[in-house]
């Protein structure tokens, strides 16, 4: 379920688009006519069937009872099931698959009054299992992922569990798109809500940049709409779930009918030279529709090292880009170039993979303010002592635009140029385990020693037993705050990022 970064992919009320929950097709609903258009039909998930015989066992457990007494149509599944990191050995009691807002209402007020531990997770992609909480009833909102499009195209509402892959999807049927990651399975919400890097957030910002307005679930089971100047909307826009269960997002949205995209390989040996130069350029200054990222990884080729270039403005798409994929190309010796147009969702597709059996997984991250001499010496050593047990992979995200640019609407605290740095070593066996561990905290280790690390930036890379507070900077006590008014008896505490209560 992990990103999987390839080297070498491919080489009265205004009227609405809407796919709806009970609808495979998107219908375009005015006040004189209604049309049908398919578009929409392949960007929703499949609802889960469910028998509540077989997958809602309470076994007298009294609490699963009253719950299901209180919603009655309510799918719970209490049969484990296995899930993509064997890392995560955590055991809920129960997973609620909610089809309305209502039923979160209710699931929320239950088992808050119950004071059993509360769950919610949006794609169940979180690598280190915060969306599966031992003894937990858990909200899994993957079957909350409507779509309407506004009529004038410049915003879209989404609900709480759609993924990456089908908002991209949906969006790009309308030849639109907004802030998205490459992993295509990951719940789209709370990747944005916590911040929200991606290849896109240098044109047009990060996820968070992008969420205008939200409805969210409190503690209480009431339904606020965060919109404006709000403090809740300020907070979950970086704070993500640590206030409420997001049921839905207004996101903004921008014409993006074709991008140029591929990658540009060049000769290992030539790595540091090539990513300083890079640093070099964009030191002097780069359009922000330059997206950029570096990937590293090892092959029955060998190591490898590759810029991930995107150029999402169409209108622009030829000698502007074309200049601009020259400078890159001339930063050492090209030796493989997919460079082509292309659309985000096919490229985002070709780079993003599901993992289809249980395998255990490392992730770190750790970001700098640049490349430098001491933060290459320490990232090359790491990819040329990459451990045979682990298939290990670096993706270093650039932010130099937009994604860097100060936002006061937002609660993300690292607005400032910099490079994140995702570090992730895939085992079979247990047995190896420790040998990905000590890899990956090694670099994470070396990059802290050269003193050029501005430490951890984000929330959703960053390991459960850390301290969050720096990521936040100083928006923390203002967090606190929200957090206070909204969630007082922490009932959100499960969640990426904790901010306390008090």
């Amino acid at each position: 379920m992990i990103n999987s970064f390839s080297l070498f992919a491919h080489i009265t009320p205004a009227p609405v688009i809407r796919s709806s929950l009970h609808s495979r097709c998107s219908i375009i609903i005015s006040s004189r006519k209604t049309m049908s258009s398919f578009a929409a039909a392949p960007y929703r998930h499949v609802m889960m069937p469910f028998s509540p015989a077989q997958d809602a066992q309470a076994h007298g457990n009294s609490a699963l009872t009253k719950l299901t007494d209180a919603i009655p149509d309510l799918k719970i599944y209490t049969l484990p099931s296995r899930v993509y990191n064997k890392l995560i050995t955590a055991q809920p009691l129960a997973i609620c698959r909610p089809t309305s807002v209502a039923q979160v209402q209710a699931i929320v007020k239950t088992v808050s009054g119950l004071g059993i531990p509360l769950g919610v997770r949006g794609g169940g992609h979180d690598v280190f299992g915060r969306g599966c909480i031992a003894d937990s009833v858990t909200i899994d909102m993957r079957e909350l992922d409507t779509q309407e499009l506004s009529q004038n195209k410049k915003t879209v509402k989404v609900g709480g569990g759609i993924t990456s892959k089908n908002l991209v999807g949906f969006l790009g049927s309308h030849n639109l798109c907004t802030s998205n990651g490459f992993a295509g399975e990951a719940g789209w919400t709370s990747w944005a809500s916590w911040g929200g890097y991606g290849p896109l957030g240098d044109y047009v910002g990060l996820g968070v940049d992008n969420i205008v307005g939200a409805k969210i679930v409190t503690a209480s089971g009431d339904v606020v709409d965060a919109k404006g100047d709000s403090e809740l909307l300020w907070a979950l826009r970086g704070g993500g779930g640590n206030f409420g269960v997001i049921a839905e997002t207004d996101v903004r949205v921008y014409p993006m009918s074709t991008i140029q995209a591929g990658f540009i390989v060049y000769p290992w040996p030539e790595t540091a030279d090539v990513l300083l130069r890079l640093q070099a350029l964009l030191d002097s200054g780069v359009p922000d529709k330059l997206c950029l990222q570096a990937g590293f990884t090892k092959g029955e080729w060998g190591l490898g090292m590759a810029i991930t270039y995107i150029w999402p403005e169409a209108e622009t798409i030829g000698p502007e880009s074309e200049e601009w994929l020259q400078k890159l190309k001339g930063l050492g010796t090209c030796i493989v170039d997919t460079v082509g147009e292309t659309t985000f969702e096919a490229f985002q597709a070709s780079i993003s993979s599901a993992i289809s059996n249980p395998v255990n997984v490392t992730s770190r991250h750790i970001s700098i303010s640049k490349f430098t001499n001491d933060t290459l010496k320490q990232l090359i050593g790491a990819c040329e002592s990459m451990p045979v047990e682990a298939d290990c992979s670096i993706t270093c995200t650039i932010l130099h635009g937009k994604a860097a640019q100060a936002n006061a609407l937002s609660a993300f605290g690292t607005r400032r140029p910099h490079i994140m740095f995702h570090i992730n070593a895939v085992t079979e066996e247990a047995a190896h385990e420790h040998v990905a561990i000590a890899w990956a905290d090694h670099l994470v280790n070396g990059v802290e020693a050269t003193g050029d690390s501005i430490g951890s930036t984000y929330v959703s890379f960053m390991e459960s037993d850390k301290d969050p507070k720096a990521c936040y900077g100083e928006n923390w006590e203002r967090l606190k705050a929200v957090k206070k008014e909204v969630d007082p008896d922490d009932v959100f505490r499960f969640v990426h990022g904790r901010i306390p209560a008090a």
